[in-house]
């Protein structure tokens, strides 16, 4: 939708509607995150005593963390989306590089360290990195 809205995004009144289109998108998305981390943070127990084997309640803890940067993560690939509707996609490599790196060795240096809760830690701040990263690319307008 935001690709043919923007066109060959070269009409200002275009780009500035697409613009506050992915904006909103990314703002309904992160309330959406807290709402479904909130869930997960008081049905926690309840959901894997529903869905996942016996032998897994005991992590039934990380699922409101894992929720909430798949949710940071997701608004991230929104803002994606976004400036790859720009045509601006060339903007990315550099931030796509970085975090993806740090992704990988924040995951390694956590499982090393902390196992299980590293691994988790690492999730949501690499989750959140790339949102930021997106995020700063995302706040400039063509």
């Amino acid at each position: 939708v935001s690709q043919s809205r923007y066109g060959h995004a070269t009409d200002s009144s275009r780009n500035h509607s697409v613009h506050t289109l992915g904006w909103t998108v990314v703002l309904v998305s992160l309330l959406f995150t807290v709402l479904a981390t909130a869930v997960a943070l008081i049905f926690h127990e309840f959901i894997f005593k529903a869905f996942v084997a016996s032998s897994f309640f005991d992590v039934s803890r990380y699922l409101p963390v894992v929720v909430a940067a798949g949710g940071l993560f997701t608004s991230g690939q929104f803002l994606a989306l976004k400036i790859y509707s720009e045509m601006q996609s060339k903007r990315m490599i550099l931030a796509n590089t970085v975090s993806a790196s740090l992704g990988v060795g924040m995951n390694v240096i956590g499982a090393w360290l902390f196992g299980l809760n590293g691994v988790v830690g690492a999730l949501l701040c690499y989750s959140l990195i790339y949102l930021l990263c997106m995020a700063r690319l995302a706040a400039r307008r063509l």
